[in-house]
This record gives structure tokens, C-alpha cells and sequence, in this order.
């Protein structure tokens, strides 16, 4: 009978330490210190924070203050005073004119400055918001414009000022601009036909907020997100101008989490067993940063594009509001949502009733678009020539570029692709000529990060990495501890209650 009572015993007690090791098994909610993810993160997070930004440019400047403001990270005191300090002298220097042509410079110069909590309503001496009120101006660059001028606009709720224009802006007409311009079969492009992954994850981002809200906003992003799915390569990458590249990834992990999806679990964006996290961490380098192409060098533009992908994916678990939603940041001020909010959510494929309910929805369509784009099984390529106009080669374009912007790759080009433009056409240029100012720019700002690297302020943000690291695995240890010493007043439980036994089996002989 005390034989029996012990087996008994032992497998209830074998049962529940399965189901304590299967709930400490489950995936956390947030970044583990010894993970990848985490590891990448705050590698790259302490090479950028020991670069100097510099005012209103979209490499080395408001992206690169941005990822660091968005993701938290410490930096030295007077690291975003010093940013500020540039964007008002260049602002002075320009009489408030940034640009006649490109007006994604003041949607960009807003968005770093509302990360920090600065005022561009006036407080700089001019108002940034005011630039944005002539509708005719913002949609210069097409749909680039108008994407950015909306997530602008919607980064803090500002409302847009009143101008003297005829054609004054409104959100109504940035997102009926956009809605118009999403191609027959869903998604979105600079040129042609053929959807392209970068500018497709750009319009979803910035009409994200407008998903619960508006039926035809609803039904684009729905459409969006599956062509972003057909595109996808069955390696998990995204081409963009015939070239597989980091940014293109960065920029459907940052679409993915302002909706509310989870990219390193939707099955629709998983791959030969790899997840979105799992392929953008494949261009990442040993100590930080990203690559441009896998197996390259150093790339600024892919680092601090990967970089704020890997912070809209952190505060997605953290349940922070998305990357480009900074109301948390004046929510004492202004009532806004606060730092648990999470936007407005799309539930992830075959998890929810509303997420089978969506991709019921378009499998009508799904069969026609997977004949039109390539198939995660097959490994096409899509047509660089329509699908990225400013980032080809193309002669027409080129000639426009040199006619208006000799700096720039395009008028039509945006935040992002403007400047992934003019790298990769400058990667292709180097191939007859060596000397490229590009490659020169890159190489010395390796250089110049190397030699970051090893400055006194490197040594105190790496103390600062390993004080974090430390925090996360003395967690560990906390838990490890607790489950040991579960186990152990299980086992001082079962031996008292053996000897209770035995004593009363004794007393019955």
C-alpha cells in the first residue's frame, strides 16, 4: 500500500514539474538578455549612441536620433541637445527653407524632433507644421510625400495649420491620396505596376492608425499585407529593384508591429522555418550594425533602418505604443495614450477569429496576385525596372535626377528610399568606377565608427550593455531559484507525507 501511495505521489509530482518547465518555456514578452535579438540590439544601439548626429539629413541625422529616442537608450547628456542645437542653425542658415521640392525633409525633421519631445509648432523659431499645409507641395514627391506627411502629422495628433493655399491639407486628402494610388491587385509602388515591398510597407504604416476606423483603409491594408506575403522570398527576404536588401525587411518589420502583428510569429511572413526577426538579423554584423547585402560591409542607411525596425519590434512586445506614434512621449501634457497602449491591432494569421475573417476576405484574390508576384516557393525576381524607378537604373529617371536634385536620386523619392536610392546606384557605379564618393563616405564612416568604438564613452555604454545583461540574467537566476525551491518543499512534502503513512501502516499492524 506505502508502494503504491509513493508511485502515486512521484508521478503527480513528475506531472507538475512538466507544467512548471512548460510555462517557463514559453516565449517571453519581451527582449531575453541573452537573445539574438537582444544582443544585435544593444550592439548596434551603443555603436549609434557614440556617433554624433548631425541636422536635417536622412543618414547619420534624424533616423539615426529617432531609433535611439524610440528605443530608450542612454545617451550622453547633451546628445539630443547637441541634434537640436544643428537643426536650428540649419533652419537660420536656410530663412526656415529646407527644401522647395522635397517636402519629406520637414515631415523627417519633425518626426526626430517630436521623439524628443521638442516643440515644431514654433518653439525653434519656425513652425515645421506649417510646411505641410499646402496639399500641392507635399504630393510633389507622389506618394512618398503624402506617406510621410501623414505619419508627421499623426506622430503626435498635430493638427495641421491653416495656410494661405488654395489647396490646403487635410488627412482627408492624404489618405484618399493614398487609397488612390494602391495598385488593382493591392499594394503600392513608385512606378509600373509591380508592387514594391519598401513604398507597399511605407502606405500601411502611415494608414495604420485609420485600420478600425475606415472600411476602404481596412480593405487596402488587408490586400497590402498579403502581397507583402506573395512577394516574399522563400529565403523570408524582400527585393527591392532587383536587389535583396536589409532596409526592405526593416521597413515590413516596422509595418507589421504598428498594426499590431507580430513578426517573429505570423505565419503568413514565415519562411523555411525563419521568421522576419531571423532574416533581418542575417544582415547583421559581429559588434553592431547592419549590412546593406548579406556577406557586406558596414552600411549606415541599413543600420539605423534595422536598428529602429528591432526598437518597433521591442516596444510591440513591450505593449508600448508603436514606433512612430510618440503620444507617450507628451502624454503628461496632452492626455494621450499612454505607454501600454498598442495601436490599432490586426490580428495575426490563424490566430484569431478576425484575423481567419480578414484572410477569408481576400483569398479571392490571392490565387490572381500569386500569379502576378513571385511565390515563397519559387525564388523570382521582381521586375526592378517598374516597381522601383528611383532605385534602377533607369536612364529617364536618372537624367530627372541630375536635372533636379544632383544629391538626391529622385523629387519622387522618400525619407527612406531616397537615400537607399542613391546608395545602390552608387554600388552599381563603382562597379566601372572605384572611386565612387559614395564607397569613400562609407569606408571613412567604418573607420570612423571603429574608432568610436574605442573611446572612453564606447567603455561606459558598454558598462551600461553589461549592467543591463547582468539585470537579465540575475532574472534568470531569481527564477531558477524560485522553481528549485518549489521543487524542493515538493520533495520535503512527499517524504513527510511517506512517513505519515508508514507510521499509520505500522499502527494498523
Amino acid at each position: 500500500m506505502v508502494k503504491l501511495y509513493c508511485k502515486k505521489t512521484v508521478k503527480r509530482v513528475f506531472s507538475f514539474c512538466i507544467f512548471l518547465a512548460m510555462i517557463f518555456s514559453l516565449p517571453t514578452t519581451s527582449f531575453s538578455a541573452n537573445s539574438k535579438e537582444s544582443t544585435c540590439y544593444q550592439q548596434t544601439a551603443r555603436l549609434l549612441a557614440n556617433q554624433s548626429p548631425n541636422g536635417v539629413t536622412s543618414i547619420g541625422g534624424e533616423w539615426l536620433v529617432l531609433g535611439l529616442a524610440r528605443g530608450n537608450y542612454s545617451v550622453s547628456k547633451d546628445y539630443y541637445t547637441n541634434y537640436k542645437e544643428k537643426v536650428v542653425d540649419v533652419l537660420k542658415e536656410k530663412s526656415g527653407v529646407l527644401s522647395t521640392t522635397k517636402y519629406t525633409e520637414y515631415s523627417r525633421v519633425i518626426l526626430a524632433l517630436t521623439s524628443i519631445g521638442e516643440d515644431v509648432t514654433g518653439a525653434l523659431g519656425y513652425n515645421l507644421l506649417s510646411y505641410l499645409a499646402d496639399f500641392t507641395k507635399v504630393k510633389r514627391q507622389g506618394i512618398n510625400g503624402v506617406v510621410w506627411a501623414l505619419i508627421a502629422l499623426d506622430s503626435n495628433n498635430y493638427s495641421v495649420p491653416t495656410g494661405d493655399s488654395t489647396d490646403a491639407t487635410t488627412r482627408e486628402k492624404l489618405i484618399d491620396y493614398i487609397l488612390g494610388k494602391e495598385l488593382s491587385a493591392g499594394g503600392w509602388t513608385l512606378v509600373g505596376n509591380t508592387p514594391d515591398p519598401d513604398v507597399t510597407a511605407m502606405a500601411i504604416t502611415a494608414l495604420s492608425k485609420y485600420y478600425n476606423s475606415n472600411k476602404e483603409v481596412k480593405s487596402a491594408i488587408d490586400k497590402g499585407i498579403d502581397v507583402l506575403s506573395d512577394i516574399q522570398k522563400s529565403s523570408g527576404n524582400f527585393s527591392s529593384g532587383g536587389v535583396v536588401n536589409c532596409e526592405s525587411v526593416s521597413q515590413v518589420i516596422v509595418c507589421l508591429s504598428s498594426l499590431g502583428i507580430n513578426p517573429n510569429t505570423d505565419k503568413r511572413f514565415i519562411c523555411d522555418g525563419k521568421t522576419l526577426i531571423d532574416v533581418l538579423l542575417g544582415f547583421s554584423l559581429g559588434g553592431g550594425g547592419f549590412a546593406h547585402q548579406k556577406g557586406g560591409d558596414y552600411n549606415q542607411m541599413a543600420t539605423e533602418q534595422g536598428f529602429y525596425a528591432l526598437v518597433s519590434y521591442k516596444r510591440l512586445l513591450s505593449k508600448k505604443t508603436p514606433l512612430f506614434d510618440m503620444t507617450d512621449v507628451f502624454k503628461s501634457d496632452n492626455n494621450a495614450d499612454s505607454e501600454n497602449a498598442v495601436g490599432n491591432k490586426i490580428p495575426e494569421s490563424n490566430n484569431t477569429q478576425n484575423g481567419e475573417q480578414s484572410n477569408s476576405n481576400n483569398n479571392s484574390n490571392s490565387g490572381n496576385r500569386k500569379s502576378n508576384y513571385s511565390s515563397k516557393n519559387k525564388n523570382t525576381v521582381v521586375n526592378s525596372g517598374d516597381s522601383n524607378g528611383e532605385k534602377t537604373n533607369s536612364n529617364n529617371r536618372n537624367e530627372q535626377v541630375k536635372n533636379s536634385d544632383a544629391s538626391r536620386v529622385s523629387n519622387a523619392s522618400n525619407i527612406f528610399s531616397e537615400n537607399k536610392t542613391e546608395e545602390k546606384n552608387l554600388k552599381e557605379t563603382t562597379a566601372n568606377n572605384k572611386n565612387s564618393n559614395r564607397e569613400k563616405e562609407t569606408e571613412n564612416s567604418a573607420n570612423s565608427l571603429q574608432n568610436g568604438e574605442q573611446s572612453n564613452s564606447l567603455d561606459k555604454n558598454a558598462k551600461q550593455q553589461n549592467g543591463e545583461e547582468k539585470q537579465g540574467s540575475n532574472s534568470s537566476i531569481v527564477i531558477c531559484v524560485i522553481l528549485s525551491a518549489l521543487l524542493l518543499l515538493i520533495a520535503l512534502f512527499v517524504v513527510l507525507r511517506v512517513i505519515k503513512r508508514r507510521k499509520k501502516f505500522k499502527g494498523e499492524k
